[in-house]
Parts: structure tokens; sequence; C-alpha cells
């Protein structure tokens, strides 16, 4: 799914990262019988990695549309009186058709 993002797909993945990190602790308990199996610590290692990969895609995704919010705010609205860009209001996350 992160592979080829969109803002559907990062917005599932959220819940489903959730999802996969509460299935994760909730497996902790087994663990002690796989300690000293090399594959065990292998497999753990590559989880590892990937919900890393997984949560630094995320939050580069989200820090992107963060600036490309401030972007449209500071060319729509212009700028406080403290030099922050002005917020625009009427701005959201869920854009509706009719």
């Amino acid at each position: 799914m992160l592979i080829e993002p969109s803002p559907e797909v990062l917005g599932r993945c959220e819940g489903l990262l959730q999802a996969a990190l509460d299935e994760f602790e909730a497996s902790r308990p087994l663990w002690g019988g796989a300690r000293g199996d090399p594959q065990a610590l292998a497999e753990a290692c590559r989880v590892r990695v990937v919900v890393d990969q997984a949560g630094r895609l995320i939050e580069t995704a989200a820090a992107f549309h963060h600036r490309w919010g401030l972007l449209l705010a500071t060319r729509s609205g212009g700028y406080t009186s403290g030099g922050a860009p002005a917020q625009l209001h009427g701005q959201s996350r869920i854009s509706l058709q009719g």
C-alpha cells in the first residue's frame, strides 16, 4: 500500500499499522519460546526495519502535506502581524462534491 501511496491509502495506513502493532504486542507472551532461535530473531529484525520505514514514510508525507498547507496559507492569506502564515478558514482534509 505504501509503495504507491495516495491520500486515501495514507489515511487507511494509520489504522492498519496500529492494528499490526496491537497484534505484535499481544504476541509478546509467545516470544519466550523463540528466544535463541536465529530465524525468529532475523524475522523480528526484518519486521522492525519495515515498520520503521513505514513510519518514516508516513511522517514524511505528513510533513510534506503540512508544508504545502503553510505555503497555500501564505500565498492565499498572507501573514499575521507576528510573521506567521495567516490561517485559512475553511481548511479541511475532506473534499465533498454534490
